[in-house]
């Protein structure tokens, strides 16, 4: 649930908002504080413009500005509403760095919209669970400027896979040879992941299943470690677009398998919906 000045304001205002402190804060603007004639802010220069928000500032001089304040003039005298691609354009940054920006923070309006559009509003929280809560907390970091950005999502990804919507999913499991991966697991990997995989009553059947797709590849455990992927990672891994290469001839892909997890607010942990007792997975 976003914060009541942000439902009342919306996504963008919220963006410019938190960009703009974040500049202040972190002192990458050479801001000058105004406190006079009932105005009681900030101004600064970018380029040819003249900026300022009206703002206060709290604990730990954390800068707090009232949405929709924030304004620029190219010298007339007239002040107007500042946008976000105007604030961008005119960052003392290089203009890769404002690209990425750009698309970031653009990313993170359109979530907000979809979230707005799409997810029915959780106000009662206190009686939720651990795994319900987490997911319910859909209005991202206060401080951040780019705290939806999810960089590669796609909406339908941001669907299926934002812990906001709380679909569960199936891992995608590859089987990687063991001179080309480390784990660091509390057990044995062998033990581990059979643990993982079999069912509340004892069932094997993921367990079988898994193997036998990797003997049926020509692997085995000896030569090979098991390796749960996120399904937006693996389409990634399989078209090398996370600066890896999928070799099929070694590294063989065991399809999906095993219980069925849900987002974390990292988006990347994930939860065990069918098995809450089981471990919970950081798919990094």
């Amino acid at each position: 649930m976003p914060l009541p000045d942000d439902l009342q304001h919306g996504p963008q205002t919220r963006v410019i908002r938190q960009l703009v402190e974040a500049l202040l804060f972190e002192r990458c603007i050479d801001a000058k504080r105004i406190d006079s004639a009932g105005f009681h802010g900030f101004e600064w220069a970018m380029q040819d413009r003249k900026y300022r928000c009206r703002a206060k500032v709290g604990a730990f001089d954390r800068i707090r500005i009232v949405p929709g304040s924030v304004e620029f003039s190219t010298g007339e005298g007239n002040w107007h509403p500042a946008s976000l691609l105007t604030l961008i354009a005119d960052l003392p940054a290089m203009s890769g760095i404002r690209r990425q920006l750009s698309e970031e923070l653009s990313q993170t309006i359109r979530l907000c919209h979809w979230n707005l559009a799409n997810i029915a509003r959780r106000d009662h929280r206190r009686s939720m669970g651990f795994a319900e809560l987490d997911s319910a907390m859909d209005e991202g970091h206060p401080y951040h400027p780019s705290f939806k950005s999810r960089t590669g999502f796609s909406e339908e990804d941001h669907h299926q896979y934002g812990p906001e919507a709380g679909n569960a999913f199936q891992l995608v499991w590859v089987a990687v040879p063991r001179d080309r991966m480390h784990q660091s697991l509390p057990v044995d990997d062998e033990k581990f992941w059979r643990a993982e995989l079999y069912g509340k009553d004892g069932s094997r059947r993921e367990w079988d299943m898994l193997l036998n797709r990797l003997h049926g590849q020509g692997g085995s455990l000896k030569t090979h470690g098991l390796l749960p992927l996120h399904p937006w990672q693996w389409v990634k891994f399989r078209n090398g677009e996370l600066g890896c290469r999928y070799d099929p001839v070694d590294t063989y892909f065991l399809g999906s398998a095993g219980d069925r997890y849900m987002a974390t607010q990292s988006v990347r942990t994930l939860f065990n919906r069918d098995n809450p007792a089981k471990a919970i997975l950081s798919c990094r």
